[in-house]
């Protein structure tokens, strides 16, 4: 809930933020002080509508300089859609993005480091769509993004998705 200029609104997530937001409460607080624009005003009912987000650039503008097509870029799972997940490319701009062919939904949760790659854009309804292609965790201790990892010195045990692989290599990787 919100209020500007004397009338009581409810503002949805659409409404503040161009990018995925999980919960408004982490981000907005009681008695905080927004910047918005006054989208509508209707007399007859005692109504407005207004955009906190559209106070500022869209996020989208100058996007092909910043992520050209089939550029990888790190990212965080924001949130998750059927079929896919919102991966956080910049503040305020999201990359739809599908799963490669061996990877499944249930492998990937909100936060989860991963590397995207830039597929597509959608310049009408201004959205960057991508595809997952890696995604970071650890194996017995070691730092891996997908099948690749590095290790000083040693053995090395890294499972793939379909293989094992030994190396004594510096960096590893399928």
């Amino acid at each position: 809930l919100a209020n500007c200029g004397g009338f009581d609104l409810t503002l949805s997530q659409r409404d503040l933020s161009y990018g995925m937001l999980g919960d408004l409460r982490d981000k907005y607080h009681p008695g905080e002080t927004l910047t918005g624009v006054l989208k509508e005003y209707d007399e007859e009912n005692q109504s407005i509508k207004v955009s906190v987000k559209e106070a500022e650039p869209h996020p989208f503008d100058g996007v092909e300089i910043r992520y050209p097509l089939n550029c990888r870029r790190a990212s965080v799972i924001s949130g998750k859609y059927k079929g896919g997940v919102f991966c956080k490319l910049e503040e305020n701009l999201d990359c739809l993005c599908t799963y490669s062919m061996y990877q499944n939904d249930e492998d990937f949760d909100v936060g989860d480091q991963v590397i995207v790659v830039i597929t597509q854009y959608d310049y009408g309804r201004k959205l960057v769509y991508g595809k997952i292609v890696a995604k970071s965790g650890k194996i017995g201790g070691f730092d891996i993004m997908e099948n690749h990892l590095t290790r000083s010195n040693g053995s090395i045990h890294v499972f793939g998705h379909r293989e094992t692989w030994y190396s004594t290599n510096e960096t590893c990787g399928q």
